[in-house]
Order: structure tokens, then C-alpha cells, then sequence
């Protein structure tokens, strides 16, 4: 893929290109194209927001239309759409949200794809796993840990 994608406690997850021309190198040249912010106002030239949220787990859908999956530490599902007004071709494009919705307590350490049926799974420090309508972001299912610990995927 020409996609890299990484996330840090800087609160930003990073969008990173393929910029190898020739994209045959054993180990390809990749520059940032986009930064996004799990603050709804977005980070102003990169800096770190007041209340430090970051995203804990990030997640690709690939296909005709990729969608970016991201759970942050305060319990938001964010999801992340191609803008079709920034480019030419799903590699110029950028991302834009689509929604965001607090569906945990607290902090999401894990989001899953189920692309083949649309769902998306998350698992969070407040001791439940959920699957969503990843196109509603309705929960189908919702499953707390009677022993009081974290599940793990």
C-alpha cells in the first residue's frame, strides 16, 4: 500500500505517502501528506491541545471508498472519510471527519474492521468490547467483562 499510517502521544495521527517515484524500492521513501487531530477544532500548526487527548488505536478500510478508524483516550470513535475537493486520485486526497461520537467511558485501545460486513469492533479501558454499524455508527452489540479486566483482541 501506498498509505502508512501512525499515531503518538502528541496527539496528531500522521497520514504518510509513498513518495518513492519509481514505487519499486526496497524500502520506499515515505513523507507526511496530513496530520489530524482528535480535537474537533483541530491543532493549530501542530501543537499539543489543553486536554492531551490522543489516539490509541488506529485502523485502514481500503477499497473504493477507505474510511481511517481511530479510537482516542477519552472514548471517541472517530472516522475519516477521502475529501474529494483536495485532489485527483485517492493518494492526493485528503482526509476529512466524517463523524465523531463517544462510545466508551473511557479510553479506545483497540479498533477493528470487519469490511466484508461493515462492523467495527473496539475495545476500551472501561472493561467493554462493542460492534458498530461502521456506516451509523449505531452499537449491534455491547459486551462488559464480569471479572472487572480489560478484554484483550
Amino acid at each position: 500500500s501506498d498509505v502508512l499510517l501512525s499515531a503518538s502521544t502528541d496527539g496528531l495521527l500522521g497520514i504518510w505517502r509513498d513518495q518513492s517515484p519509481t514505487k519499486l524500492l526496497r524500502f520506499p521513501a515515505y513523507s507526511i501528506r496530513q496530520t489530524l487531530s482528535p480535537d474537533p477544532r483541530g491543532a493549530p500548526s501542530g501543537t499539543r491541545q489543553p486536554r492531551e487527548t490522543w489516539f490509541l488505536s488506529i485502523s485502514i478500510r481500503v477499497g473504493e471508498a477507505p474510511s481511517i478508524f481511530a479510537g482516542d483516550s477519552e472514548g471517541y470513535l472517530h472516522i475519516y472519510k477521502p475529501d474529494p475537493s483536495s485532489g485527483d486520485g485517492l493518494e492526493n486526497q485528503d482526509y476529512v471527519r466524517a463523524w465523531r461520537r463517544q462510545v466508551h467511558e473511557l479510553g479506545i485501545f483497540k479498533v477493528m474492521v470487519v469490511p466484508m460486513e461493515s462492523f467495527l469492533i473496539t475495545c476500551s479501558f472501561d472493561q467493554k468490547f462493542k460492534t458498530l454499524d461502521s456506516l451509523s455508527g449505531q452499537v449491534i452489540f455491547e459486551e462488559g467483562n464480569p471479572d472487572c479486566v480489560c478484554f484483550n483482541a
